[in-house]
């Protein structure tokens, strides 16, 4: 039983970490594009 729950919180730990990842490269490549309305979408849709 010990196993699956460390199973499970590592499992839950990378889902976390690649999820906040991912949605700050998005924000991050909507920033550099400097276009205000794929800012402004991008910006509404993460936060």
């Amino acid at each position: 039983m010990e196993d699956l729950l460390r199973f499970l919180h590592v499992m839950g730990a990378i889902v976390l970490v690649g999820t906040g990842s991912g949605i700050a490269f998005f924000m991050l490549m909507a920033r550099q594009s400097r276009d205000i309305a794929a800012i402004a979408h991008v910006a509404g849709t993460v936060v």
